[in-house]
């Protein structure tokens, strides 16, 4: 809306220069003057924003700045050749800072990257609401999911987290742990019906299309009340709604958010047209979900007490029917691909650590039966930080931060969280330490549930399989995204072991 308003007044501005003070103008006429006039404010503004405000003007010079920066495009190129979280994971273990480290996006788009726990409690937690989302994020992932929990601001948030809470509280997770379990043992049934019968059962498989659709159930029983086992429709447009962008895309897209993200879900892309498609679908199922669970509530059909997300919405009466279907479209994307993502990863790296994997598949046959950006001027880490400045907070390169992990933070050791007296910090010192669910007002609400639901899943693999990558000399190969992927979606050898 600013862009257009913008636009506007350049035009009534050059219209008024033509009238009443043509000699000003080229040879009096608005179609050549207006574009003569932009194209010169354009040059200009670029001229001061990509080269002048980084290097003269910025009230961050003092914050130290990563090397291999581009004197007009900043750290872009080190951004892009990486997986995300990868550069700012090695900057902060390598560029000497006070909590805070300054570099640049795209046409040097300066931001300011958090490291310390001081300046992460002070985003995360004792000022959470002096930041919003960036429009750039807000218009990709809202352009899906509409406006839930997760790109909810203000009050507006306060109201929808307050009345989303219940159905998220630990007391209500445990009595999900029954259905996170019958659902990983179907995918556990699944995969080894796939494998083949006893003895010759070593096969290779894709654990994606598991783990997508086990985690796919377990949000649809557990988030909403309906088992979407027989949801194949759905199932096939979720694959749609994340499909990856080409190269050719992927630079539109980053050129159009840097002024107007908006406007890229316009523009007539094969990649546009694909996720609209299918995320206006999924929303047309969401929304006879809803539908049908206001029918069921309201006509005693169903018990009012079992607390999916969808009945304690429903019941707080503070949601409207389409905001109703935005939450739904949150947990889907939010409740579902993380967790897929998050079991292939955990997959992969028992397959690497065949000692781990064999103690837990022996604690799991012990302990369980046979299966039956700111809005304010604000302050971080004493740091003065202007509005409209970009903060970035990079949960890769905290959690595997030297300082609050030891020398061994990027080696595997499920130990760390075992001995006495660690369980919660992993012998970190601050709960910061750890920002896979971030911390604050704004950490992620379904924390507990993506917890127990990943616990379930990889207690049932561990349990019942043997587990060797195909190819162990492979190096891992990332897809990049919203949250990285990896690329062949972690293909593995597994045999079914018998006795459990």
């Amino acid at each position: 809306m600013a862009t257009l308003l913008g636009l506007g007044l350049f035009v009534a501005l050059t219209f008024l220069l033509v009238c009443y003070f043509p000699g000003y103008s080229i040879s009096g006429s608005f179609a050549w003057t207006f574009p003569a006039l932009f194209t010169t404010y354009l040059s200009l503004r670029a001229v001061y924003h990509v080269i002048l405000y980084p290097i003269f003007f910025t009230p961050y010079k003092h914050l130290p700045v990563p090397p291999g920066r581009s004197i007009w495009n900043g750290h872009f190129k080190i951004l892009q050749a990486s997986s995300q979280g990868t550069p700012s994971a090695k900057w902060t273990r390598e560029v000497p800072n006070d909590g805070i480290i300054r570099y640049y996006f795209m046409l040097n788009r300066e931001r300011l990257l958090v490291t310390s726990t001081k300046a992460l409690a002070d985003v995360l937690v004792n000022r959470a609401y002096d930041f919003t989302k960036t429009r750039a994020l807000v218009a990709s992932i809202g352009w899906v999911t509409g406006t839930g929990v997760i790109l909810a601001e203000g009050d507006v948030h306060r109201v929808q987290r307050k009345n989303l809470n219940p159905a998220f509280s630990f007391r209500h997770i445990k009595e999900l742990y029954p259905i996170f379990w019958q659902k990983s043992v179907e995918m556990a049934e699944r995969i080894a019906e796939d494998i083949g019968p006893l003895p010759v059962n070593a096969k290779v498989i894709s654990f994606a299309d598991y783990t997508g659709r086990a985690t796919l159930e377990i949000i649809g029983l557990a988030g909403m009340g309906y088992d979407l086992e027989s949801v194949n429709e759905l199932r096939e447009e979720y694959r749609k709604m994340f499909t990856t962008p080409g190269p050719f895309t992927r630079i539109i897209r980053n050129v159009v958010f840097l002024t107007w993200p908006e406007l890229f879900f316009y523009l007539p892309l094969p990649y546009v047209r694909t996720i609209t498609a299918a995320s206006q679908k999924i929303r047309e199922i969401s929304r006879l979900l809803v539908q049908r669970k206001r029918y069921e509530l309201s006509s005693k059909k169903i018990d009012d007490s079992r607390g999916d997300i969808i009945s304690v919405a429903l019941e707080s009466g503070n949601f409207t029917e389409e905001g109703l279907v935005d939450q739904i479209m949150t947990f889907l994307a939010a409740g579902h691909e993380t967790t897929s993502i998050a079991l292939q990863y955990g997959t992969r790296i028992l397959c690497t650590h065949p000692e781990v994997q064999s103690r837990l598949r022996e604690e799991v046959r012990a302990k369980i039966r046979h299966r039956g950006k700111a809005i304010r001027d604000t302050v971080i880490a004493g740091q003065p930080i202007k509005k409209g400045t970009n903060i970035a907070i990079a949960p890769r390169a905290t959690n595997r931060n030297p300082e609050f992990w030891g020398e061994d933070a990027d080696v595997f050791n499920p130990d760390r969280w075992l001995a006495p007296g660690c369980a919660n910090t992993g012998a970190a010192e601050s709960n910061y330490a750890f920002l896979t669910f971030i911390h604050g007002p704004r950490s992620c609400i379904g924390n507990t549930f993506a917890k127990g639901e990943l616990m379930c899943l990889v207690a049932v693999l561990a349990g019942r399989f043997e587990m060797e990558l195909e190819d162990p000399d492979k190096e891992l190969e990332i897809t990049p995204g919203i949250t990285n992927r990896p690329a062949d979606g972690v293909r593995a050898r597994l045999k079914v072991l018998e006795g459990w």
